[in-house]
């Protein structure tokens, strides 16, 4: 069986378990579109009074949301690996070497990103024009919100969530890589 079969069949397997954490990396990501497409809307950037407003609350929010999303994807992932270290320990005993180990668990790591991802980017869609009135009702704007879908704002959520993933299941990667059969042992007695 080769590494991308194991870890389709793990993703599968495990889906459940992570129901709730990409749960929460959805809405993180719809979150993050709608600061970020809050800041290129056209209907927010032509009111002059309210356009630095909008601008430094965007990009305070946004900001605060990738600090976030590193701390609970680095924090999330070190808690499911440190679970599963049990399973580490079969695949080193199957005669799999970390590197291949590794690399199983960063793309199980990285499929749920993706999934993640794109389906963070269609509920922003969908609900953008539902937060801007809501973030227009609530700061005492009288303004009407059409529907608008930034490319802008696409391209920087994926860029900058890509970025979260790939230094983060980065760091997985080498975490499985140092770690030795004797802590997998010790993981499996406890």
């Amino acid at each position: 069986m080769n590494s991308f079969k194991l870890t389709i069949m793990n993703f599968k397997r495990n889906i459940k378990t992570y129901g709730m954490y990409l749960m929460a990396m959805i809405f993180s990501v719809a979150t993050y579109y709608n600061f970020v497409s809050m800041r290129c809307n056209p209907q927010f950037q032509e009111s002059k009074d309210i356009s630095i407003y909008v601008q430094s609350s965007s990009v305070t929010a946004s900001m605060l949301m990738i600090l976030f999303l590193i701390f609970f994807i680095m924090y999330s992932s070190n808690f499911f690996l440190n679970q599963r270290k049990k399973e580490m320990g079969i695949y080193v005993f199957m005669g799999i070497d970390n590197y291949k180990i590794a690399f199983i668990f960063a793309s199980e790591g990285l499929l749920l990103g993706i999934m993640s991802l794109v389906a963070g980017l269609l509920l922003g869609t969908l609900f953008s024009k539902l937060f801007l009135m809501l973030l227009a009702k609530a700061a005492l704007l009288n303004m009407t919100i059409d529907f608008f879908i930034s490319g802008k704002a696409i391209v920087e959520t994926t860029i900058v969530y890509l970025v979260i993933l790939f230094i983060t299941f980065l760091k997985g990667y080498l975490d499985i890589i140092r770690t030795n059969l004797i802590d997998l042992m010790n993981t499996l007695k406890k």
